[in-house]
């Protein structure tokens, strides 16, 4: 027989343990929009200056020494977030929160209309979180040697960072917190707090390396059209493609979105672009009777 006094301070302690999970979930999930710093005078926030120049991205040991000082801006960012940028942290916050409370019942419906179609789907789709995550970076990072359109080398360069920078956030929320996986059948609330376990469902490490490396995509690639669209289409889909698979709750996906977003924005705004000299990609559909392929062309 349970002894009662000993459940109600189990439910005590899930209890604090939501309420500390949730303010983590909001100030994680605030790290999306807000402006990181440039590199300037000392470590300061604010436009890069002459004495002081914007470290180029670049195979550069110059670049290489930037990274550990990108990490740092982007950790201690809210100490210099100003009023606004506080109003859209609780926002996000807010919005994480709110999905916390629907996890159960996104997880029902979603799991009541899961068929055999939505797994091959979702089968087909997993990849894109995983290994084809590395495509795009490793064919940016080839076309640098071929092309002087800095928007390659930027590609790789600052997509390999951001995916690195925000999986290692992502791997330290996992351990501090060993939130229960759906398909566990242990509850939304159940959080094992600090070690290593096979449950490690907050935040999902496909869905923070989809939205990582979307980001960096859609803004090197900004003229292009559809390609934000695409990205964070595709991206969007590894998201839904998790829940599918009862391995994260809809607020694992969502912290793991903003987590990969907001990571990768920064970066970008700690490097922005200076070069003027951009290549011309045009990317055309090839339908026939016997084939389907896009034909893609690069001037420079």
């Amino acid at each position: 027989m349970i002894d009662a006094a000993t459940t109600c301070g189990r439910h005590a302690v899930i209890s604090l343990a939501d309420r500390a999970l949730l303010l983590l979930m909001a100030a994680l999930g605030s790290a999306a929009g807000l402006d990181a710093p440039a590199h300037g005078p000392d470590g300061a926030g604010g436009s890069p200056s002459a004495a002081e120049p914007t470290v180029e991205v670049g195979f550069t040991v110059s670049y290489a020494e930037s990274i550990p000082d990108d990490a740092w801006a982007i950790i201690s960012g809210p100490v210099r977030w100003s009023e606004a940028d506080w109003l859209e942290a609780a926002a996000i916050g807010a919005i994480g929160v709110t999905l916390y409370g629907f996890d159960t019942r996104i997880r029902t419906w979603d799991q009541d209309h899961r068929s055999a179609r939505t797994d091959r789907w979702a089968k087909d789709i997993r990849p894109f979180g995983r290994q084809y995550i590395a495509i795009p970076l490793v064919g940016a990072a080839g076309g640098s040697f071929i092309s002087d359109d800095p928007r390659l080398i930027r590609t790789a360069l600052l997509g390999g960072e951001s995916l690195a920078t925000s999986l290692a956030g992502y791997g330290g929320m996992q351990v501090l917190t060993n939130r229960a996986r759906p398909s566990s059948d242990e509850g939304r609330a159940h959080w094992h707090g600090p070690g290593f376990t096979h449950d490690q469902s907050f935040p999902s490490g496909e869905v923070t390396a989809a939205f990582s490396c979307a980001t960096i995509l859609a803004e090197e690639w900004k003229d292009l059209p559809g390609a934000a669209p695409v990205s964070y289409g595709v991206a969007s889909l590894v998201a839904l493609e998790r829940i599918n698979d009862n391995a994260h709750w809809a607020s694992d996906v969502f912290t793991a979105a903003v987590l990969g977003y907001g990571v990768s924005q920064a970066v970008e705004r700690l490097h922005p672009m200076t070069s003027t000299h951009l290549g011309i990609i045009a990317i055309v559909p090839i339908v026939t009777a016997r084939e389907k392929a896009l034909s893609v062309t690069l001037s420079f």
